[in-house]
């Protein structure tokens, strides 16, 4: 059967809402509820766009509890600051975590735009690490 225009837009959608990631505080949690909606309104439609959607939802899923383990680093990282007077050098540290967790979070978006690019050509695609897991839910 041949994939419509709008089932591979929708698809691309889904990966590409992790753009959204890059604003600060809510932005990871608006590309999640986007792709979830998309999820919900075309499972019965489209498995196409369903089995896109399912894997980018847990791809920003992952991409949430990395964020949150940064953030307990930097959490650790201040209180040590805080209980050594200064002297432990955890601003610095705490500098360069928060730098690599952008790199993170821009290597996470590159590589849904990827996905996304991948959907619009109505290629099937599997996400490295989350993609199996995606595939043996049962939604």
């Amino acid at each position: 059967m041949e994939l419509t225009s709008a089932e591979k837009t929708l698809a691309m959608l889904a990966h590409v809402a992790i753009v959204l990631s890059v604003i600060p505080s809510a932005g990871t949690f608006l590309a999640l509820v986007g792709t979830i909606v998309i999820f919900f309104v075309q499972k019965d439609k489209s498995k196409f766009v369903a089995d896109h959607a399912k894997q980018a939802a847990i791809w920003i899923l992952l991409l949430m509890l990395v964020g949150l383990v940064f953030g307990l680093v930097n959490m650790a990282l201040i209180g040590a600051l805080v209980a050594t007077g200064g002297r432990f050098g955890a601003v610095g540290l705490a500098g360069v975590l928060s730098h690599i967790r952008w790199l993170v979070t821009l290597a996470f978006v590159a590589y849904g735009i990827f996905a996304g690019l991948q959907a619009h050509n109505g290629k099937e695609f599997t996400y490295a690490v989350v993609g199996k897991l995606a595939n043996t839910l049962n939604l």
